[in-house]
This record gives C-alpha cells, sequence and structure tokens, in this order.
C-alpha cells in the first residue's frame, strides 16, 4: 500500500481524532493526511507535554495507480508530538514537523509505494520490473489561522512535499503542493476539506506508465511512452468525532483523477480507469 491516494488522502485532515486535532494514490494507496497544526493553530499554544495518538482503521483503495479494481486494507495510525513538533505514521506515509512556532512548519517524510506486479488484472500483472519503491523526502508548509465566521477557530494551510526514490525503484521524484481548510465545527466535531495536484518526473512516468516492446508483447497493451509533467489531481474530506477526551473515529474519503499522460497511459485507459475513489474509517486513542 502506498499512501498517498487520497493521498496522498495527499489528502484528509491532521487528523481529527481524540482529544487533539488529527486529520495522496500511486499505486493502491490512501489519502495523505496533511501536516499542518490545525488543532493546535486553533486552540491556542499546545501543551509542552508528550501526546501520543495510536489508531487502526480499514478502507477501499484501487488496486493500483489509475486501476478499475478496488481491495480492502487496514490504515494505521501512530502520532507522537510535544508542542508545534511532531512525527505521524498514516498508512505507509511519515510526515513530521521540526519546528517550534505555530505557523511555518517542515520536516522530513517517507513514502512507502506499492507497484504494479501483484495486480488483479491480467494486463497490468505482467508488466516488467514495475515493483515497490521507497521514498524520502521533506514537506513544509504555512498555517494561516481563520477567525471569521461560521467556523473562527480553522486553519487554512498551504504545504507542499517533495519525494525522491532511494530503492532502486522508479528511480524519480515528485513534487505535491496541497491546499486544506478545517477545525472544529461543534465541541466533539472537526472537519478537514482538502485538494492537491502531483508533478511527476520523467523517471517516474515511464516506470509506472510506459509500455515498451516486450511489455506490450507479454500484457497486449499498446506501446506507449510516458512523459514527465503533472500526473493527477485530488480532492479530499475528513469528519472526525470524538467520544471521549481520548477515544475518537475519522472518515476519509477522496476523489483522484488521472491527467496528462497518466491519464492517456494503456495502464490507465485500457486497462483501468482514470477517475479513482477512497474511502475509510479509522479509530484512535490520545493519551
Amino acid at each position: 500500500m502506498s499512501n498517498r491516494f487520497l493521498v496522498s488522502a495527499g489528502a484528509a485532515a491532521l487528523l481529527m481524532t481524540v482529544g487533539s486535532g488529527v486529520a495522496s494514490a500511486q499505486s493502491a494507496s490512501v489519502p495523505s493526511l496533511p501536516s499542518g497544526t490545525t488543532a493546535s493553530a486553533a486552540s491556542g499554544a499546545p501543551s509542552d507535554e508528550w501526546k501520543f495518538t495510536l489508531g487502526l482503521g480499514a478502507g477501499i483503495v484501487p488496486d493500483y495507480e489509475g486501476a478499475d479494481n478496488y481491495r480492502a486494507v487496514p490504515i494505521p495510525l501512530f502520532r507522537a508530538g510535544k508542542g508545534y513538533q511532531y512525527g505521524q505514521l498514516f498508512g505507509l506515509h511519515v510526515t513530521s514537523n521540526l519546528l517550534s512556532g505555530p505557523n511555518w512548519r517542515i520536516g522530513p517524510s517517507l513514502n512507502h509505494r506499492k507497484g504494479y506486479s501483484d495486480a488483479s488484472n491480467n494486463r497490468v500483472d505482467k508488466l516488467h520490473n514495475r515493483g515497490q519503491s521507497t521514498e524520502i523526502g521533506v514537506k513544509g508548509g504555512y498555517d494561516f489561522q481563520v477567525t471569521q465566521v461560521p467556523f473562527p477557530n480553522t486553519v487554512l494551510s498551504f504545504a507542499t512535499e517533495f519525494l525522491y526514490d532511494v530503492s532502486s525503484g522508479h528511480d524519480g521524484w515528485l513534487v505535491t503542493p496541497e491546499v486544506s481548510y478545517g477545525g472544529p465545527f461543534s465541541e466533539n466535531w472537526k472537519f478537514r476539506l482538502g485538494g492537491n495536484v502531483t508533478y511527476a518526473s520523467g523517471n517516474y512516468m515511464s516506470h509506472y506508465f510506459s509500455i515498451n516492446s516486450a511489455d506490450s508483447a507479454r500484457s497486449g497493451l499498446k506501446n506507449y511512452d510516458a512523459d514527465a509533467g503533472v500526473k493527477d489531481a485530488a480532492v479530499n474530506v475528513a469528519i472526525g468525532y470524538n467520544f471521549t477526551k481520548s477515544w475518537g473515529i475519522t472518515g476519509v474519503a477522496e476523489l483522484r483523477q488521472m491527467l496528462g499522460d497518466a491519464q492517456d497511459s494503456p495502464v490507465v485507459k485500457d486497462a483501468g480507469k482514470s477517475v479513482n475513489g477512497f474511502g475509510g474509517v479509522i479509530v484512535s486513542y490520545t493519551w
């Protein structure tokens, strides 16, 4: 499972789980949760004590990036934070913030991306050397507190993530700018709306969307050469409810449109679908 389908899922909220606020699809992924300081910024300076969130959920994701088949996956969540600084795992995507202020944030990130080698679509499964990839990078952004009604304690966040393959998988890179807006709309309910676009390098696009002569002969898909460019855009939403100060539940959903050479690739156009969806529910505990 990769973690950026609505990644991510990049789309969504800083998981709106229990007690504190908590809220992008490459190869059967789940939405990437925006890593802003929504709850903290909206409710004043956060505690200087360590806080932890542990959660587990389930989601329905496309079988691969641009697939028309879906499958169920587990969604793990872990978050550790002190003040404005934090590290967070959501699915197989890690984000963090090393800065101590309420607005600017930046930190290293890590993502694992599932390949096409076990795709349920027989033609895509026959593509050669389309295995898994591990990416490292950095994510940074800026959060604006919104004081106007109807939701005066909300935050508008802008962020960008850069990821580069370090596993000799696709040997490429991606840049994903995103915007999100969210916060509490009642004592126990929180929300998050977001959107993102992803620009992918030529190596990434070739690895996942090009079809050479040998692949065409094996799979029956037409020859195709994919170039660098904007490969998709997504909108996402997360809604969270706190049962108590510790227990909470969050539902996330995303809609992602493949674009450019990714949309026109036979992997998507002939064997898949250019619009993918995601849905998931996570139960979490904070202490």
